[in-house]
């Protein structure tokens, strides 16, 4: 993270994580950009320099076309907007359980945060 000051105001600048999330989905599932970019509707003449400018930080894609590659790739949206691998995998692998298990997950982390209370106060 980098502050630059002018005067009274300052602007931060900020990495985006989807650019990483992107490539790690796609190598994971083993398609070329080239694939990826045309299977979410990206004409085949810039689909690949348009999945590598995304992948670069160059450029963001918009929301729309983050869910059409979340899709596409079978990840959920929110992998794509993680700042830390671990949250990321978490969320993945949270996404491929069933309904039941979901509860079940969401009901240990509960418990837990319940007994971690408990030993605060």
């Amino acid at each position: 993270m980098s502050f630059f000051l002018l005067g009274a105001h300052y602007k931060m600048s900020i990495k985006s994580p989807i650019g990483d999330r992107i490539y790690q989905a796609r190598r994971s599932v083993k398609v070329t950009q080239l694939q990826l970019g045309a299977s979410i509707g990206i004409d085949i003449n810039h689909a690949g320099t348009r999945i590598c400018s995304y992948e670069l930080g160059r450029t963001e894609p918009k929301f729309y076309f983050v869910k059409k590659i979340a899709s596409q790739l079978g990840f959920p949206v929110e992998f794509f907007y993680s700042e830390t691998n671990e949250i990321a995998l978490l969320l993945k692998g949270y996404y491929e359980l069933s309904v039941k298990d979901r509860k079940k997950v969401s009901g240990l982390i509960e418990e837990l945060a319940v007994i971690k209370n408990k030993k605060e106060n």
